[in-house]
């Protein structure tokens, strides 16, 4: 199987927009971005003039970046004079080629699921929203009085992030872009879910989706907290079985989680649950740091998912390894700059960097079950870091920098066969990409 992948970004609206609401506190002018719908609908025309692409994976990355402005330096607050730090969220879709066009999609279908909010609090407190897996157990209920309906094949599932402050309470999933104008010490981060699916009328299931988070064990010695590596996680993954053979993967990611580390160094012991709280509080320098927690996300039905998702009884859910390909390039923060436009974002993976994926799924002879791009921020570029870690630092700073990662969650391509004899290790970062080639992700 050789993969590709394309990336949809944002296009831009308007440079400036006066008294923005796209900076989480309003106050500031800034850029208005394409709607995520917008995007998508970019996606589904891509999709409808290449007939031979077969979705395998959709995912909603967020890139680090700043955004400057020529505004008094009190205003802007402790960050880089003249500067904010932004966020502007794309849409990656993997793929693969198909010689038949009858077992292509062309279209991909797209529902939010996100955290109601439980009572009506003073913009003073904290608002509370209601768990994850209560999210999840209202949107089966709803599947099941057909109040939504999927008819299609899952292709993934994500979660994602909304930041906001006490005074602009908003879970806007459609918008793309943020900007941190003056580092409040009052900020909101909230998660929800985003479903992606491929509709065909010829399949009509009834879905029950489910996801299970595994978690690194955090260990405070001394004033440094230390954590469990990724292939440690993947153990306590291993021994989780599923009593149930219709039990489907849809897709694994690495959630990016800032009051795990939190609770882990403020309340040891109660980092766990963090895990179903959907929102966490605080300063913008206290979400600095996060903990990656590995997040299965599976479904339930009667005739479900993609064929090559399907997991046999023979074949039980936890036999799954995965694998880390490093992208050499560090990224420091100050290249990524928001306010220039038109925005140059080299957001493709090098050829040469996916060809030698391609070439280790054949040579391996495993069954690609997730794909993922993960970001492993730094503080300082010259850390050694690799995606075995687990604890990173976001790249709030203009001297931070970032490391990108692709990172493949597989099984054996036959029942009974064992992942034992596969290289899983991960690949060292030196890739022999040539500077002007190397890109961001």
């Amino acid at each position: 199987m050789t993969l590709y992948h394309i990336d949809f970004i944002p296009r831009l609206l308007q440079a400036e927009v006066p008294f923005s609401t796209l900076s989480l506190t309003g106050s500031l002018p800034g850029p208005r971005y394409e709607t995520f719908s917008a995007v998508i609908q970019h996606m589904n025309e891509w999709l409808a003039s290449h007939t031979t692409a077969k979705v395998m994976h959709v995912e909603i990355l967020e890139v680090d970046g700043f955004y400057g402005i020529n505004i008094p330096e009190k205003t802007c607050g402790k960050n880089d004079r003249n500067t904010c730090s932004a966020f502007l969220k794309i849409i990656r879709l993997w793929y693969t080629r198909s010689t038949s066009e009858l077992y292509c999609t062309s279209q991909v279908a797209y529902i939010h699921i996100l955290p109601a909010r439980l009572e009506s609090t003073p913009r003073s407190f904290s608002p509370k929203f209601q768990s994850l897996e209560a999210m999840i157990n209202v949107f089966n209920e709803k599947m099941n009085l057909h109040e939504i309906t999927i008819n299609g094949s899952l292709v993934s599932f994500q979660t994602g992030m909304f930041r906001f402050t006490a005074q602009n309470c908003s879970l806007d999933p459609e918008r793309m872009f943020w900007m941190v104008d003056s580092n409040p010490e009052d900020l909101h981060i909230c998660f929800y879910f985003t479903l992606f699916f491929c509709p065909l009328d010829h399949l009509q299931c009834v879905h029950q989706i489910g996801f299970k988070d595994f978690a690194p064990t955090l260990t405070l010695k001394g004033q440094k907290i230390e954590g469990e590596d990724i292939k440690k996680v993947l153990e306590k993954f291993q021994k989780w079985q599923s009593d149930d053979h219709q039990t489907k993967v849809i897709n694994v990611q690495t959630v990016d989680h800032h009051a795990y580390y939190r609770c882990a160094r403020d309340s040891s012991g109660y980092e766990l649950n963090s895990l179903s709280n959907p929102h966490f509080r605080s300063s913008f320098r206290g979400m600095m740091q996060y903990v990656k927690v590995m997040r299965l996300y599976y479904c339930t039905c009667q005739s479900c998912c993609n064929k090559d998702k399907t997991i046999e009884s023979s074949n039980k859910l936890s036999v799954i390894g995965q694998k880390a390909f490093h992208i050499e390039r560090f990224i420091p923060l100050s290249q990524i700059n928001f306010s220039k436009f038109p925005l140059q974002l080299p957001s493709s993976l090098h050829t040469e960097y996916l060809s030698r994926i391609s070439n280790w799924i054949l040579s391996s002879g495993v069954k690609v079950i997730s794909v993922e791009t993960s970001k492993l921020c730094l503080a300082d570029p010259r850390s050694s870091t690799s995606a075995e870690n687990v604890i990173f630092q976001s790249s709030v700073k203009s001297k931070a920098s970032a490391v990108y990662a692709i990172r493949l969650y597989v099984q054996p391509s036959r029942p009974f066969s064992s992942l034992s004899c596969i290289d899983l290790k991960p690949e060292p970062r030196i890739t022999h990409i040539q500077p002007r080639s190397c890109v961001i992700l």
